[in-house]
């Protein structure tokens, strides 16, 4: 994918990859996604894409928006006069305009054998707002189109993107798997984390913030492009309370969840609250278990469960399990008045839960980080004997030979890993600590310094290490704290001294 020429502000790169692959191979494409998914904003994203891709250079991208067009003109006639007025085109037959055509094959076989070298990516965006009538007509138009691609080499060059909210293809498109039999089917998730801390950064820009507030907005949101514009929009204006410092932290994030969750007028939970009223019993009763924790593994032996995700109320796009698409979702629905009999709001504690689970990873790659960092300045000093010296170390010789004995104990683990790991890899955190110490000079110093402030350092992360290992309870200030020492630790270890 590197390879690729993706504009630097483009989402979605691992969609738009599956598009570049169907493009090239002459496929049609059928994009959906739930509604305030960023639909729109991802087809423009294909036809910047296009326009800057070297092996896109003969393509034009033309654009039909069924909500915009004439109403009073059908789906084919619509979509014939656009293309006309895009490219304006004489049949060669008659020297007439050839919107007369009564069908797509007949149209673009026209077009296409006009300028044999240029070739057109028509986008149909909104396509769930005409008839279904409509789409099962436009659809078999775009089918016979795509049968003949093979016979006739002049069809190769005009491809069709089709793209609507919620739609189900079951019911356009009863007769067939697939809604051209060629066709490509690509369902929008929300954004991937990386995808979306990047955006969510990007709305944040200008202003002050705690170093994980992105990423607790991407764990609220679960990467939701919508939730995400409006969070940090309300979250950057100055009505918003943020402290004497003038920093965005937890707090404030959660008072505009809040907020915009009791916005009547917000545009996403009126959409929640007519999605709702319009679901089947069935699917109402499978949202109601979910809500209370049931899990679910698998949408394909279930209509509910496919109900609920073409309307957007579920999605499993960060574990294996279909969940309430995200946490401020998970907030509204526990708030509404017709589910206060299934479910706890007192059971949604997702900023806390984020701590902690945040708090753990830090010190996870920390502890890692620095047990890497031992081993390879143990072996820059002593080389392949540098175990052995340290097993000679009268000072730590009794803890080496207890990392030994758990050594040795997961080995004879049949159901543990046996990778080839050194023994100091069993060594807790106050034991890597010592090591650090017992080779101070000469070694660990040239990186850390001045030593009182590493120790300084060292006794705060043990104080909160020991929370994590207990279970307690970590403070937004705790998570903060344990995020700055481990890059000053990071930076210390690595990036000063590449």
């Amino acid at each position: 994918m590197a390879a690729l020429n993706f504009p630097d502000d483009v989402r979605r790169k691992q969609d738009l990859l599956k598009i570049d692959i169907q493009l090239r191979d002459a496929k049609d494409l059928l994009i959906t996604c739930p509604p305030l998914s960023g639909l729109t904003a991802f087809l423009k994203q294909i036809k910047k894409y296009i326009y800057v891709s070297e092996h896109f250079k003969c393509f034009t991208v033309l654009f039909y928006d069924c909500q915009v067009q004439n109403a009073s003109n059908n789906i084919i006639e619509g979509l014939i006069d656009c293309v006309n007025s895009e490219i304006p085109h004489n049949d060669p037959g008659n020297g007439q305009p050839i919107k007369k055509k009564q069908n797509l094959f007949d149209f673009f076989t026209s077009i296409t054998t006009e300028d044999e070298m240029q070739k057109r990516v028509v986008v149909i965006d909104n396509l769930d707002k005409i008839s279904e009538k409509e789409a099962g007509l436009l659809l078999e138009n775009i089918r016979v189109i795509a049968e003949y691609r093979n016979r006739n080499q002049y069809l190769r060059n005009v491809l069709f993107v089709l793209a609507g909210h919620s739609l189900d293809l079951r019911r356009l498109d009863p007769k067939h798997s697939s809604p051209f039999n060629t066709a490509t089917q690509i369902y929008l998730d929300d954004l991937p984390i990386d995808d979306s801390v990047s955006l969510i950064k990007e709305f944040l820009a200008d202003k002050k913030y705690s170093p994980l507030v992105p990423n607790y907005i991407d764990y609220l949101t679960f990467g939701h492009p919508y939730l995400i514009r409006q969070i940090c929009y309300y979250v950057t204006r100055e009505e918003v309370q943020i402290g004497l410092s003038g920093e965005i932290k937890f707090e404030a994030v959660d008072s505009v969840v809040e907020t915009i969750c009791n916005d009547k007028r917000e545009q996403v939970f009126k959409q929640i609250d007519n999605t709702i009223k319009q679901r089947s019993p069935q699917a109402m009763e499978t949202l109601e278990r979910i809500l209370n924790g049931f899990v679910y593994k698998s949408v394909k032996s279930s209509d509910s469960l496919r109900e609920l995700k073409l309307c957007g109320l579920i999605n499993n796009n960060r574990n294996n399990k279909w969940h309430i698409r995200n946490n401020v979702f998970d907030f509204y629905l526990r708030s509404l008045g017709n589910w206060s009999q299934v479910s706890k709001i007192t059971n949604f504690i997702p900023r806390r839960l984020f701590v902690n689970l945040e708090g753990y990873k830090i010190l996870f790659d920390l502890e890692n980080n620095l047990r890497e960092f031992v081993i390879a300045q143990l072996f820059d000093a002593f080389g392949d004997n540098w175990q052995r010296v340290i097993e000679q170390n009268s000072n730590i010789s009794g803890m080496v030979k207890n990392w030994k004995k758990m050594q040795q104990k997961d080995m004879s683990s049949s159901w543990l890993s046996h990778d080839d790991i050194p023994s100091l890899a069993f060594g807790s955190f106050p034991e890597i600590k010592k090591i650090i110490y017992e080779y101070w000079g000469g070694h660990s110093d040239k990186y850390f310094q001045p030593k009182t402030i590493f120790e300084g350092s060292f006794e705060s992360l043990e104080i909160l290490r020991n929370k994590i290992a207990h279970n307690r309870p970590l403070s937004d200030k705790d998570v903060e704290t344990l995020s700055s020492i481990t890059k000053q630790f990071n930076d210390c270890m690595f990036e000063n001294h590449l």
